[in-house]
């Protein structure tokens, strides 16, 4: 699970600053202090803005990068089989490769 809060020690490490530093941020309204939970937080969301990433950074869940990675999976082989498709449409153009020859062909 993500990180929904952020502590000023993790915010000191991530920004490779000292506490002035954060507590400018705050002063300066990059960053608000949550109020409602105990110890110094920040959200998440907030920080992720800071870092330039984008509101929408903390959505790329675990589950998210799998279903980015399979669809990657099926668009690579997507390509490598039009690729081929395209290589005997050019050998035939060509004469290269009789046009009701069987060879090359995936099952299409």
């Amino acid at each position: 699970m993500e990180k929904l809060a952020y502590s000023r020690e993790d915010l000191m490490k991530l920004f490779q600053c000292g506490p002035t530093s954060i507590w400018r941020m705050e002063q300066d309204g990059r960053l608000k202090k949550l109020n409602s939970i105990p110890g110094c937080m920040y959200r998440a969301k907030e920080v992720f803005e800071l870092l330039e990433l984008g509101p929408d950074y903390e959505q790329r869940s675990p589950f998210a990068w799998r279903r980015l990675e399979n669809e990657n999976k099926e668009l690579k082989a997507e390509v490598a089989a039009l690729k081929l498709r395209l290589s005997r449409i050019s050998a035939m153009a060509l004469g290269t490769l009789p046009i009701g020859s069987d060879e090359g062909r995936e099952g299409a």
